[in-house]
């Protein structure tokens, strides 16, 4: 049991950090990025790591499964 929560743990870990890739272009006006979703309830089946981005912008949202 103890090494199933370690591996959930470590996986979470690394949701996070994968997650932050995408948070830091909040901070990058050219990204045209507006929220970054973790554990999106509104996403689906790829609900890890959503990225939206702004309204009129050519970009597609990222649905990430991490």
């Amino acid at each position: 049991m103890a090494n199933q929560v370690a591996a959930r743990l470590r996986g979470d870990d690394y949701q996070h950090l994968y997650a932050w890739q995408f948070v830091l272009e909040l901070l990058m006006p050219k990204r045209k990025v507006c929220r970054v979703t973790v554990e999106d309830a509104l996403a689906g089946s790829m609900d890890d790591v959503t990225i939206q981005h702004e309204i009129g912008t050519s970009l597609p949202d990222g649905f990430h499964q991490v």
